[in-house]
């Protein structure tokens, strides 16, 4: 789906958090540092299933986000199911992938909401500005700086 292959947020650095790994190997959970937690890797509840699943989606998460960031680019606003629709993914896959990359800075939640294909409402994402993602990243630096914790 995605024509090209380049930096999908178009911000210098935020490959790190769109292919999960780094040097490591893919598939493993990296408990060693931050990028061991949500968002930055599939989250789950407990070590069972959960566990297994959030495993098997490392190698696929990057292309995932990736994806979801395209759609973003190209139609300026969409919710999950919509960027599902456009990506040809099902929804509760597509659906948590918003989430981390909002939790991650790279997409705005633009305070609007349409529904759903069951009439429920959603929130409305796009793709986040280069000065709206450093405004984000300085101040989660100034959180970590300050014991705060840097995630979310």
């Amino acid at each position: 789906m995605i024509p090209e292959k380049r930096n999908p947020a178009g911000v210098d650095g935020a490959s790190d958090v769109l292919l999960p790994g780094g040097n490591r190997s893919e598939g493993t959970l990296d408990t060693e540092r931050q990028q061991g937690r949500y968002p930055y890797q599939p989250g789950y509840k407990d070590d069972g299933p959960g566990r297994q699943a959030a495993i098997a989606l490392m190698p696929k998460l990057g292309k995932r986000r990736a994806e979801a960031l395209e759609v973003l680019r190209t139609v300026r606003d969409a919710t999950p199911d919509e960027i599902a629709t456009r990506i040809c993914r099902p929804p509760h896959t597509t659906r948590p992938r918003l989430s981390e990359l909002y939790l991650l800075g790279l997409a705005v939640k633009t305070g609007a909401r349409r529904p759903s294909a069951f009439g429920t409402p959603q929130t409305v994402y796009r793709i986040a500005t280069a000065e709206e993602l450093a405004l984000f990243l300085a101040r989660k630096a100034a959180n970590t700086e300050r014991g705060e914790g840097g995630d979310q």
